[in-house]
């Protein structure tokens, strides 16, 4: 028998055309006991937390950072530290009158600590995987966003 219990909640800080920031964070417990051998059990916590910020300067300019904290209790089973801070960062500018058009160098994964990291676990199966991902490295990107293209006018 597995058992997850959540608790996680929002909280926002915005003034347009100013500032934009949110922080997000997630507590977990996992309970597991084998049907099969009762003497097994594995219990553990983890800890996530989101932020997120941007700043709007003049110019139409902007700055936009979010790091993902991720915090897991060792096992029994598993001991490995898998503990993990992601972090992304990108300064851009807007053109145009609707700022539709966004030009963009972005860094991702600023500290190197984006590993593949999976913990499944059930009453008599518990597995937990690292894999290879992408790793730190630069982008320069050009976004068009077709939310805030022209509307078709009316027609007489």
């Amino acid at each position: 028998m597995t058992k997850t219990y959540s608790f996680s909640f929002r909280m926002n800080k915005s003034k347009e055309k100013k500032y934009e920031f949110s922080l997000s964070p997630t507590v977990e417990h996992t309970s597991s006991i084998s049907s099969i051998q009762q003497a097994i059990n594995t219990k553990y916590w983890t800890f996530n937390l989101r932020a997120d910020g941007d700043v709007f300067l003049p110019l139409k300019f902007q700055v936009h950072t979010d790091c993902e904290f991720n915090f897991r209790q060792k096992t029994s089973v598993f001991d490995v530290n898998n503990n993990t801070i992601f972090w992304n960062a990108w300064f851009g500018k807007k053109f145009f009158k609707k700022e539709n058009l966004l030009l963009k160098i972005q860094a991702n994964d600023i500290l190197n600590q984006n590993i593949g990291f999976n913990r499944v676990v059930n009453s008599n199966y518990i597995s937990q995987n690292t894999y290879t991902t992408i790793q730190r490295y630069l982008m320069l990107s050009l976004v068009w966003n077709f939310a805030k293209a022209g509307s078709a006018q009316p027609k007489p």
